[in-house]
């Protein structure tokens, strides 16, 4: 069926849904009560320590106009899911899938992109500046602590915090040799 019910309303007003007893094992795993339709559904599962981790994703299907609404023709609504297990992978999993989601449908992401900015060690960090500073030495831009920044949504005094953060100079060795 597309686009697919999801919700037990949006099976039960198919049409030639006359007999739902024949159906009830379906009506036993939807994920949803109402009327929600995908245009697309993923699952995505892994397994961590002993524990199956599952993240439902649905593109649900919505008809904004009454055109839309007549021709049975859906667009791209909102982001659906349904979360089985616990812990910070599978919110990490939801915020990149709802990122992800978000472009087709026009939004914009707010604020600092996730992840950025933070380092695991100082080989990370000092890799991550000698990456910034070949971009800029490729556009034919200064190598300054404010346009380095600028590479990591921050300005030059973010940079000093970082370098402060790895007991790093900027007229040190290391830094000199990655710029």
């Amino acid at each position: 069926m597309y686009p697919l019910p999801i919700g037990k309303r949006a099976l039960m007003i198919r049409p030639g849904m006359t007999d739902t007893s024949a159906w009830s094992e379906v009506f036993g795993v939807l994920p949803f009560e109402e009327y929600e339709q995908a245009m697309w559904a993923l699952r995505v599962r892994y397994r961590e320590r002993a524990t199956v981790h599952t993240l439902d994703l649905f593109g649900l299907a919505e008809y904004p106009d009454e055109l839309h609404q007549r021709l049975a023709v859906p667009v791209a609504g909102k982001l659906a899911f349904v979360v089985r297990g616990h812990g910070r992978r599978t919110i990490d999993l939801l915020d990149a899938a709802e990122k992800w989601w978000g472009q087709f449908l026009g939004l914009s992401t707010k604020g600092r992109t996730k992840g950025t900015g933070t380092w695991k060690d100082r080989g990370h960090f000092l890799t991550a500046i000698s990456e910034a500073a070949q971009q800029l030495r490729a556009e034919g831009t200064q190598r300054t602590q404010d346009n380095l920044g600028a590479c990591f949504n921050t300005d030059g005094a973010g940079l000093r915090r970082w370098l402060r953060q790895f007991r790093l100079s900027w007229r040190g060795e290391e830094i000199q040799k990655v710029l």
